[in-house]
This record gives C-alpha cells, sequence and structure tokens, in this order.
C-alpha cells in the first residue's frame, strides 16, 4: 500500500485549506441553511491560490510551497480569530462542516477506488492534462511555463492545473499520482456543491427532509447521473451491449454516449465526414475517461457561482455598505476565476450572478447598477493578469486594428450547417426536461387569473419562436423555446424568493443556452459548433440538474391523492434506473470487470512496460531544477495510440522540452499568437539538428540544458511522427559530444546534462 501516505498527505491539506478558510466562506454567504460548509472546500483552494497567484503574476514574489502554506496560515487566523471574537461558531455550523466532509470524503475514496482500476496516462488527452499539471506543481512563475514550448509560457485556461498542482506541491505528492487525487478532489467537491446548492435552496421554505431529498437528487444528477443513450441501448439490444467494448461505436456506450449529436448523416452509427461529430460530455463520462481537463476541473466553481447567486438572491436586506461592497467584490473575483479556469463557463455565470444582484437590490436602480458593477469590476481585476496575457484563439484572424464589428464577426460565427434533432437533444437531456415540463405545467396552472390578459402578449415570441424553427431547420428552437417562455412568463408574473423561482430561473437559462447554439458558434481552429456544443451543453448539464433537483419537492408538495404520490414516485424512480445505467455499464466495461486495482500511480505502468524510461523520468522529476529545459523527441499528438505517448518525458515530470505535441494541439493554443505560431515547425526542425550536434550553438541558443535519448529518439517511429526518432546524430560515435555528461544511463535510455549547468 505505498499510494496510502500520498493520499493521507493529499486529503490532509484539503482539510487544513477547508477547515482554515471556512468562517471566511461561512462570512461570504449569511444566510444559507448550511452556512457556506458545501463550498468551503472550493472556495478555501481559491482564496489560497489566489493570494500566492496575483503577486507571482505581476513579478512581486515567486510562486513558492511557502507562499502557499502562508496563505493558509493567514486564511486560519483571520478567519477564526474574528468569528471567534463574534461568537458566530455554533453547533449547527459546525454539524453542517462535519456531515459535507463526510459525504465528500466517501466520494472523493469512491473515485480514488475506480480510477485505481485504469491510472495508466496514455491516450486520449491525458498526457496534455498530466504535462500541464506537472508544471504548475512545478513552477515558480505564472503563467506556468509551457511544457511543449520551453522558454514560453502555456497559453490555455490554466488555473485549474495550478489549484490542482499547488495541492500536489503541499502534499509533496509526485504529479503523476496527483492526478488521480485531483479527479477525486474536484469529483468530490463537485458532487458536495452540487448536493448543497439545491439543500440551501429547499430548505428555507420547503423543510428538512425536501432539501435533503433535493441535495441527493442534485449530487446524483450532476456528477453520477448518464444520459439516455444507455438505457435506450440497454432496451433495444441488451446483451450486445453489455458485451460490447467501450469504445465499440456500433453497440457500445462507453464512448457513443459521449457522441450523440452528428451535424449530418450517420453511416452504420457512426458520424464520419462530410458530417460533422460534436461532443456532448456529461461530468460522470469525463471522471470515468480520466481526462482532467479544464470543463471538468471548472465544474465546482460552476456550482459556487449558484451558490454565491442564491445567497444574494435570498438576502432581504438591501443594505449597501461596505460588507455588502466587500461580499459582492469578493463574489465577484472567485466567478472571475473561471475565465482562468475555462473561460467558455465566466460569461453565463458571471451573468447569473449578476442577475442575482440585480434582483436583490431592486427596484432601486441606482444601487442594483452600483452593487452589479462592483461584481464586474471584480470579476475582471481580480484575474486582470490573465486577462491581459491570454491570447483566445477565437477571432484569431481579426486582431490589433481590426474594426469591433469585425473583430465579433471572426468570433462568433453563425452556423450553417444541420441541426441538433429533437431525440438528440432528448437524448442527452430527456429526464430533466420532462421534470422541466411537468414543473413549468404546474407554476403556469398556479399563476392567478389575473395573468390571463398578460399572456397573450407573449403570442408574438411564440411565434417568433416557430418561424425560426421552421424556416432554420432548428425543431430544438420548438422544444426549447416555447418552455423558456413559459419561465419568462412564471418569472415576470411571480418573482418571490422561493425555491420555484430559483429553479424556474435556472431552467431558463439552461433553454436559452440550448437556443443560441443552434444558431452560434464560437470560430476556432476547427471551424464548426463541435467545440461550442460540447462547452455550452456542460453549462446546460448542469443548470438542468440542480433546477430539476430543486423543482422535484416543489412537485411533490402539490401531489395530493395516494395514487398520485405512487405514481410519482414510481416515475423517479424509473429516471433514477435510466440515469444509472451508464456509470454502472461503463464503469463495468471501463474498468475490464473491475479486474486488477492498479493504483494511483499514472506511470507505473512503465515498470513493465519500459523500466529504463521509468527510472529517467524519476530522475527527472527529482533531479531537474526550475530552469532547465529538456529535449526529446518532437512527437505528435495522440500517438502512439494508448502506449507510452509522444513526449513523455516533459509531460510526467514537467520540465519544458523545445517543442511537443506540434501536429495539432500547439496549433490550437498558439492560433491568437501568430509569431509562435510560425516557430512551432522551426523548433521542430531544430530538434533533429540540436540531436545532431549537441555541441553546437543552436542548442545553446534554444537553452538546452538536458539530453533525453530513449525510445521515440532512437527506435523507427516517423510512420507514426514525421518529427520524431530515429534522429541519426544520436549513433555517432562520441555523441553527445564535448561539454556534455551523463547523469542517468541505463541501456536503453541515457540523460545528459550540459557541463555548464551541473
Amino acid at each position: 500500500m505505498t499510494w496510502l501516505p500520498d493520499v493521507a498527505r493529499w486529503y490532509l491539506v484539503l482539510l487544513a485549506v477547508t477547515w482554515a478558510w471556512a468562517p471566511a466562506v461561512r462570512w461570504l454567504v449569511p444566510g444559507l441553511p448550511d452556512g457556506g460548509a458545501s463550498v468551503a472546500r472550493p472556495i478555501g483552494l481559491l482564496a489560497t491560490v489566489w493570494l500566492a497567484w496575483f503577486p507571482a503574476s505581476l513579478g512581486v514574489v515567486p510562486y513558492s510551497t511557502n507562499l502557499l502554506a502562508s496563505m493558509v496560515l493567514v486564511g486560519a487566523l483571520v478567519g477564526w480569530t474574528t468569528a471567534l471574537r463574534r461568537q458566530a461558531i455554533d453547533r449547527q455550523w459546525l454539524r453542517a462542516m462535519a456531515v459535507t466532509e463526510v459525504v465528500g470524503l466517501v466520494a472523493f475514496a469512491a473515485v480514488v477506488w475506480l480510477h485505481g482500476f485504469t491510472p495508466n496516462l496514455v491516450g486520449t488527452e491525458k498526457p496534455m492534462d498530466i504535462a500541464f499539471l506537472s508544471s504548475s506543481a512545478r513552477a515558480v512563475a505564472m503563467p506556468p511555463p509551457d511544457p511543449w514550448f520551453a522558454g514560453v509560457s502555456i497559453n490555455y485556461y490554466y488555473l485549474g492545473y495550478v489549484v490542482l498542482g499547488s495541492v500536489t506541491r503541499l502534499a509533496g505528492v509526485a504529479a503523476t499520482s496527483a492526478f488521480a487525487l485531483g479527479l477525486a478532489t474536484v469529483f468530490s467537491m463537485a458532487l458536495v456543491a452540487a448536493g448543497g446548492v439545491a439543500f440551501n435552496a429547499v430548505r428555507p421554505r420547503l423543510g428538512r427532509r425536501a432539501a435533503w431529498a433535493a441535495g441527493a437528487v442534485a449530487a446524483f444528477a450532476v456528477m453520477v447521473a448518464g444520459n439516455l443513450y444507455a438505457p435506450l441501448a440497454l432496451v433495444r439490444n441488451g446483451q450486445a451491449t453489455l458485451d460490447a467494448f467501450w469504445w465499440d461505436k456500433a453497440v457500445g456506450i462507453g464512448w457513443r454516449a459521449s457522441r450523440i449529436v452528428c451535424d449530418g448523416p450517420r453511416v452504420a452509427n457512426d458520424c464520419r465526414l462530410p458530417s460533422v461529430e460534436t461532443i456532448n460530455e456529461f461530468p460522470f463520462f469525463s471522471v470515468l475517461l480520466g481526462d482532467l481537463h479544464p470543463h471538468l476541473m471548472a465544474l465546482p466553481y460552476t456550482l459556487v457561482a449558484l451558490t454565491l447567486a442564491l445567497a444574494v438572491a435570498n438576502r432581504l436586506d438591501r443594505t449597501t455598505g461596505p460588507p455588502d461592497i466587500a461580499r459582492m467584490a469578493i463574489s465577484g473575483a472567485l466567478v472571475g476565476a473561471l475565465y482562468a479556469m475555462n473561460s467558455w463557463d465566466f460569461p453565463t455565470y458571471l451573468a447569473i450572478l449578476v442577475a442575482a444582484v440585480l434582483f436583490r437590490w431592486w427596484p432601486n436602480v441606482r444601487r442594483a447598477v452600483a452593487m452589479a458593477s462592483v461584481t464586474v469590476v471584480a470579476a475582471i481585476a481580480a484575474w486582470a493578469p490573465f486577462f491581459a496575457l491570454y491570447a483566445p484563439p477565437t477571432g484569431s484572424t481579426a486582431r490589433g486594428g481590426v474594426p469591433v464589428l469585425s473583430r465579433l464577426a471572426a468570433t462568433v460565427g453563425f452556423w450553417p450547417g444541420e441541426r441538433t434533432s429533437v431525440g438528440e437533444y432528448l437524448t442527452i437531456f430527456g429526464v430533466p426536461y420532462l421534470v422541466a415540463l411537468a414543473f413549468l405545467t404546474v407554476e403556469w396552472l398556479s399563476l392567478s387569473g389575473r395573468a390571463t390578459v398578460d399572456r397573450a402578449s407573449y403570442l408574438g415570441p411564440g411565434i417568433a419562436v416557430s418561424v425560426v424553427a421552421i424556416l432554420l431547420g432548428a425543431p430544438v428552437w420548438i422544444v426549447a423555446g416555447y418552455p423558456l417562455i413559459a419561465a419568462v412568463i412564471r418569472l415576470r408574473l411571480r418573482h418571490d424568493r422561493s425555491p420555484a423561482t430559483y429553479a424556474t430561473a435556472l431552467f431558463a437559462v439552461g433553454f436559452a443556452l440550448s437556443l443560441v447554439v443552434e444558431l452560434f458558434y464560437l470560430r476556432d481552429v476547427f471551424e464548426s459548433r463541435m467545440n461550442t456544443l460540447f462547452k455550452v451543453y456542460y453549462q446546460v448539464w448542469v443548470l438542468f440538474a440542480v433546477a430539476a433537483a430543486v423543482a422535484v419537492p416543489c412537485l411533490w408538495q402539490r401531489v395530493r391523492t395516494p395514487a398520485a404520490k405512487v405514481s410519482f414516485a414510481a416515475a423517479a424512480a424509473v429516471s433514477l434506473l435510466a440515469m444509472a445505467a451508464y456509470p454502472a455499464v461503463a464503469s463495468w466495461q471501463w474498468t475490464d470487470h473491475l479486474s486488477r486495482w492498479q493504483g494511483i500511480d499514472g506511470i507505473a505502468y512503465l515498470r513493465s512496460a519500459n523500466p529504463d524510461e521509468l527510472g529517467a523520468i524519476r530522475w527527472l522529476q527529482t533531479h531537474a531544477t526550475t530552469s532547465d529545459r529538456l529535449l526529446e523527441a518532437a512527437g505528435c499528438s495522440y500517438e502512439p495510440n494508448g502506449q507510452m505517448p509522444f513526449n513523455r518525458a516533459s509531460a510526467y515530470s514537467g520540465v519544458p522540452t523545445l517543442i511537443g505535441w506540434g501536429n495539432n494541439h500547439q496549433p490550437q493554443w498558439r492560433a491568437g499568437q501568430p509569431g509562435l505560431l510560425a516557430e512551432i515547425p522551426r523548433r521542430e526542425a531544430d530538434v533533429a539538428r540540436i540531436f545532431a550536434d549537441p555541441s553546437g550553438e543552436l542548442a545553446k541558443q534554444d537553452g538546452i540544458t538536458l539530453l533525453y535519448v530513449g525510445t521515440y529518439e532512437t527506435g523507427e517511429w516517423q510512420h507514426l511522427c514525421p518529427t520524431a526518432g530515429p534522429y541519426p546524430g544520436i549513433r555517432q560515435p562520441g555523441f553527445p559530444g564535448p561539454g556534455w555528461q551523463s547523469v542517468y544511463d541505463s541501456p536503453t535510455v541515457r540523460v545528459y546534462r550540459r557541463a555548464d549547468t551541473g
């Protein structure tokens, strides 16, 4: 059980950060029934990181483990001293903290256990994720260095990696083991936060039992549930689906459940060119696959945003004193982190928070606008260094002095292709959609008679929705448009602080987003709506899941007869069973029927696959300095599929290499940086030149301090990647020549250090 000390140290860091910042979080969200317990961990982690990140981003201090530890101490001293002085600690809050800790620990342990069956950091984009995590865990400046573009910082929404990298360094865990622990941490925080926001929405009006039920449904619906592809496949062809390989696109569900919407016809159940296959991941799929991507790492913080919006909207007072201004500034800064964590989430959740601010201070227009302005300014100002340096890949063809409208046209495009069908949309969102229909129908019927005339004024929007749907062939405009109109009517005519209002508002945002992506997309390097649909539907999943969880007890409250209660319970049971089909079956298939638990070390597979490579990477993890630059083969994205990836040395150690994954990923990340984009082929050529003459001037010009000579530098790999080995210079007598000394030597892998950098 060599993995157990790493797990223990990691979780002790989480405990320390959570409890250090818990009193401050409670102050931030006054009035919430759980006292902020459900979001104490993600907020505490972000507060710790921000206090170190901001001055490091300005170049004032280096980013360091000691600085992070001191920020935890500052949070604890200020928060607990203030809370004890004001006698703000009570048993109810401590009980809430304890309950969320238990739930979080169970969720954390469950994912550590599940991921332990498939921990290998190979395939898909895991090499990219571990590369960014490894770099963040050893960075001394912000942004962290790009591990695959030596001398340049990461140009990506990297904050999630920095948050988990900070826990990695505080816990003293290798990044290749921290990957599994980070995945479990994200799942645990998101599950607890999802349950917490539903609990807090329901508890004041509907009581404790209803709140617990809502919280449990939200936690399950957001983080555990699957879409309806799995149950439908099991009904159609049960045994074949159960026996299928996880990746099987014909009858399998593992991968195929994340690729529902095909913009074009399918062939043999496969979306092939010229059709455009979109991405329709949902949280459990992301967790099971183990891709520690920004959209997954941001999930806890999108739920923090919903919690903050609820806390603001539920406040009855409209004061604007210093405490209120401070709370709104901090809330804005927390939501602003989403731009640096997963930029797609930022506008949606900032808009939700601003709407809550306006709701609280309305109808005093001046105060409402002032507090909303504080929120927005804080969201941007707190992360100003990221806003200033990040060059998005969208609209990269229109920069500099190009007029605003032209830049907008280069960033946002009108989607002319095939649009989502009703079947595709309901396969993804079917269960919460049916809950929304039932809930909005009940809410509509409950509106008083005075609304009858007012309803007629919504005939125009209904006609407009129908016209768009017919003219553009966008049936989702009817499926989502009519419920959106109903939700808007409900919010206009009844905008109290009830759970029903909160659920209606979240449903409305989800339906509005569903309409937008049928017409528009962000023009990135893919020049399709593949990525737009992916990131927006991920938001809709969360919004619908939380809204449905809050709506269910509201509906139950209106059920009167025993027969109706039985029918309601049966429908709920069938829905939960359908949503449980994917996590149950796909997990069984992904783990090869839970055949062998392997631990949390993501590169332990190299012990048998290539022990010499493992030894060299371990040497880099232990001995490389933060000023080192590595030369290894200029590898390609995703290859070799399912095996040790190209650019493995830099990915697993975090030591920057001259160029990595230059054929696909670097062009995406550098699309908004034309100068660096043009440098990619030059760097790929430099790799071969330096391996031909390591003692020449080029190695010094590119700052190379370490030469890595292993599998992909000496073997025949150009059939998979034209820029990879073999490099003939390595076989020359006397390689690497004067000025280099051997620091790691094994039969198949060698590492050399430039003598003047030892």
